[in-house]
């Protein structure tokens, strides 16, 4: 039995910036869109300027990210990232209680 599960770790700093980031963004985003008079070139504003914003936050906040990999075969578990690799056999655990 082999199975691979792959995680991403998100870096709780970069989203929080992120978010105080785009709340001016956003805000300002409402400023003009209130200045335009016709609804429908209001409504392709928004979903333009705000797809356009997600698209960057989104690449921002996947550069951060850390890709982890979980390897579970009949004997051990292996857990590697880019930086570290480690192996552990599970005879060796004690305990799969993550907080003892």
């Amino acid at each position: 039995m082999k199975k691979d599960i792959r995680l991403r770790v998100l870096n709780s700093r970069i989203i929080l910036l992120s978010i105080l980031v785009l709340v001016p963004l956003i805000l300002f985003i409402v400023f003009i869109a209130e200045k335009i008079t016709n609804t429908t070139n209001q409504t392709y504003f928004i979903i333009t300027c705000l797809s356009i914003i997600a698209i960057i936050n989104f690449l921002i906040v996947k550069k951060s990210t850390k890709l982890v990999n979980f390897s579970f075969s009949d004997s051990s578990l292996c857990i590697s990232s880019d930086t570290i690799s480690t192996k552990i056999i599970y005879s060796d655990i004690n305990n799969y209680n993550i907080y003892y």
